[in-house]
Protein backbone atom coordinates (compact mmCIF):
# COMPACT_ATOMS: atom_id res chain seq x y z
CA UNK A 1 0.00 0.00 0.00
CA UNK A 2 1.34 3.42 -0.70
CA UNK A 3 1.50 6.20 1.56
CA UNK A 4 -0.45 9.46 0.44
CA UNK A 5 1.59 12.84 0.33
CA UNK A 6 0.43 15.33 3.11
CA UNK A 7 -1.66 18.28 1.77
CA UNK A 8 -0.28 21.62 3.13
CA UNK A 9 -2.82 24.19 1.92
CA UNK A 10 -1.32 27.93 0.76
CA UNK A 11 -3.18 30.43 2.38
CA UNK A 12 -6.03 32.04 0.86
CA UNK A 13 -6.13 29.81 -2.11
CA UNK A 14 -8.98 27.67 -2.66
CA UNK A 15 -8.55 24.07 -3.04
CA UNK A 16 -11.47 21.68 -4.33
CA UNK A 17 -11.08 17.90 -2.93
CA UNK A 18 -13.42 15.03 -3.11
CA UNK A 19 -13.63 12.71 -0.02
CA UNK A 20 -12.76 9.23 -0.43
CA UNK A 21 -14.13 7.81 2.52
CA UNK A 22 -17.36 8.43 5.27
CA UNK A 23 -14.77 9.48 8.64
CA UNK A 24 -11.49 10.08 8.94
CA UNK A 25 -9.07 7.88 10.82
CA UNK A 26 -9.26 9.40 14.34
CA UNK A 27 -5.71 9.21 16.26
CA UNK A 28 -3.38 10.89 19.01
CA UNK A 29 0.09 11.77 18.73
CA UNK A 30 2.48 14.62 20.54
CA UNK A 31 0.14 17.23 19.43
CA UNK A 32 -3.02 16.02 20.32
CA UNK A 33 -5.57 14.33 18.49
CA UNK A 34 -5.83 14.27 14.99
CA UNK A 35 -8.14 13.88 12.26
CA UNK A 36 -6.74 12.54 8.75
CA UNK A 37 -9.23 12.91 5.73
CA UNK A 38 -7.97 10.76 2.69
CA UNK A 39 -8.90 12.94 -0.28
CA UNK A 40 -8.23 13.49 -3.99
CA UNK A 41 -7.70 16.67 -5.97
CA UNK A 42 -9.38 17.75 -9.31
CA UNK A 43 -6.31 15.57 -11.12
CA UNK A 44 -7.19 12.69 -9.15
CA UNK A 45 -3.59 12.60 -6.90
CA UNK A 46 -4.33 11.50 -3.61
CA UNK A 47 -3.39 13.44 -0.12
CA UNK A 48 -3.47 12.62 3.41
CA UNK A 49 -5.09 16.12 4.67
CA UNK A 50 -4.43 16.73 8.84
CA UNK A 51 -7.75 18.77 9.45
CA UNK A 52 -7.12 20.79 12.09
CA UNK A 53 -10.52 21.25 14.49
CA UNK A 54 -12.29 23.93 13.17
CA UNK A 55 -11.87 22.45 9.05
CA UNK A 56 -12.88 18.75 11.02
CA UNK A 57 -16.47 20.42 12.14
CA UNK A 58 -17.26 21.37 9.11
CA UNK A 59 -16.09 18.18 7.31
CA UNK A 60 -17.21 15.77 9.60
CA UNK A 61 -21.16 15.24 8.34
CA UNK A 62 -19.83 14.35 4.46
CA UNK A 63 -19.38 11.22 2.91
CA UNK A 64 -17.61 9.54 0.46
CA UNK A 65 -17.66 11.20 -2.69
CA UNK A 66 -18.94 14.36 -1.63
CA UNK A 67 -16.28 17.20 -3.45
CA UNK A 68 -15.47 20.70 -0.82
CA UNK A 69 -13.47 23.24 -1.64
CA UNK A 70 -11.16 24.49 1.30
CA UNK A 71 -9.25 27.74 2.01
CA UNK A 72 -6.57 28.16 4.59
CA UNK A 73 -6.92 31.68 5.99
CA UNK A 74 -5.01 33.93 8.33
CA UNK A 75 -7.38 35.51 11.21
CA UNK A 76 -6.08 38.77 13.03
CA UNK A 77 -7.59 38.77 16.46
CA UNK A 78 -6.06 41.94 18.23
CA UNK A 79 -2.41 41.63 17.68
CA UNK A 80 -2.34 38.16 17.15
CA UNK A 81 -2.91 36.05 13.70
CA UNK A 82 -5.21 32.55 13.93
CA UNK A 83 -5.05 29.94 11.13
CA UNK A 84 -8.57 29.05 10.62
CA UNK A 85 -10.18 27.03 7.53
CA UNK A 86 -13.55 28.01 5.37
CA UNK A 87 -14.59 24.49 3.45
CA UNK A 88 -17.43 24.96 1.25
CA UNK A 89 -19.39 21.83 -0.40
CA UNK A 90 -19.59 21.71 -4.04
CA UNK A 91 -22.80 20.86 -5.34
CA UNK A 92 -22.80 18.05 -8.32
CA UNK A 93 -24.47 20.11 -11.35
CA UNK A 94 -24.51 16.95 -13.88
Amino acid sequence: MSQRKKLNLEFNKPTVFELLYDEPALGNSKYGNYYLYSIKNENNKEFSFFAADDAHQQLKNLKRGDKVEITKINEHIGDKVKTKFEVKTIVNQD
